[in-house]
């Protein structure tokens, strides 16, 4: 993906608003999206303002104890991370 296809791809996911009901929800559609169509399990940690309000291990997953402040190395080791201010 080129840079401006990035950053089109953010705008369009972009929020106007968004609260623990719709991270609850966003993480429920993600496994209910990786367990229809089979794909790999996953780890899914979504954070709103500092605080972790929606994590899930999906089976075979083990967790990734990391800070508020995340590096590229542990992102590496998380397979779907969310993280939001609005």
């Amino acid at each position: 993906m080129t840079k401006e296809e990035v950053l089109q791809l953010e705008k369009e996911l972009s929020f106007q608003e968004f609260n623990n009901h719709d991270a609850y929800q966003l993480g429920q559609i993600i496994v209910d999206h990786i367990e229809k169509n089979h794909l790999k399990n996953v780890r899914i940690r979504i954070v709103l303002d500092k605080d972790i309000v929606f994590q899930y291990l999906m089976d075979g997953k083990k967790g990734v104890t990391f800070g508020l402040i995340v590096n590229k190395k542990q992102l590496k080791n998380m397979d779907i991370v969310v993280i939001t201010s609005i």
